[in-house]
């Protein structure tokens, strides 16, 4: 799904807004963001949503026992925690090179190796760098100290999956987001309210008749390379 789509702007947004601010418990805002947020992801594929719980288990489970176990064993959770850190790494690297890697090497062999290269073409799942690393850096604030424990696994879902950035980053740590989801407002700021509507505003027209405009120039002027 698009921030530009007709999807987005007609359907999914006034939806979002409209449960956000109707529901006053912070708990039903968290849980609005992160159910939301997931869905917005599905839309694209609902297959690889699994990669992002997982990315979200393993780093608020490692929390946890960062948290919990004392100075002297701290370290052996750190370690712990790199070595999951390591296994979703491994499975970003997977998806984002395998094809790349596979047909430069199928590109200096010769012809007669053509026909043992594997069929399969991995799809890369959108956004898989960015919810990975950004798992990742609570942990590591958790650790060196920066960051204080979430108040629930509801909040660091909702860290991990919220929409606006889960596409397109940028890559945002726990410490800079920890005030925020732990003190939203059940009023509606109005103020804040007009101001991101005009931002959301500015930002569409400038994709829509701005870039989008210029980009099928470029396009002509780099295939005449």
């Amino acid at each position: 799904m698009l921030f530009n789509s007709i999807v987005f702007i007609l359907f999914f947004l006034p939806v979002f807004l409209i449960l956000w601010y109707a529901l006053k418990p912070v708990k039903m805002k968290l849980f609005v963001l992160t159910a939301m947020s997931f869905l917005f992801y599905g839309y694209w594929d609902y297959r690889f949503l699994g990669l992002m719980v997982i990315s979200i288990l393993i780093d608020y489970y490692s929390g946890e026992k960062i948290s919990y176990f004392i100075q002297k064993i701290k370290k052996e959770c750190k370690k712990m925690d790199v070595f999951f850190n390591n296994f979703q790494s491994v499975h970003t690297w997977f998806f984002k090179y395998f094809n790349f890697f596979t047909d430069s090497l199928f590109a200096i062999l010769p012809d007669s190796f053509l026909e043992s290269k594997p069929a399969i073409e991995i799809v890369l799942p959108v956004g898989i760098s960015f919810y990975t690393f950004q798992t990742m850096t609570y942990s590591i604030d958790l650790y060196r100290g920066e960051a204080r424990k979430v108040d629930s696994f509801l909040h660091f879902s909702a860290y991990v999956s919220m929409f606006p950035q889960l596409i397109a980053g940028p890559i945002v740590r726990y410490s800079d987001v920890d005030e925020q989801l732990a003190n939203i407002q059940s009023k509606i700021n109005y103020q804040k309210f007009i101001e991101g509507v005009q931002y959301f505003t500015i930002g569409l027209f400038r994709k829509l008749f701005i870039a989008d405009f210029f980009a099928g120039y470029a396009d002509l002027f780099l295939r005449k390379l």
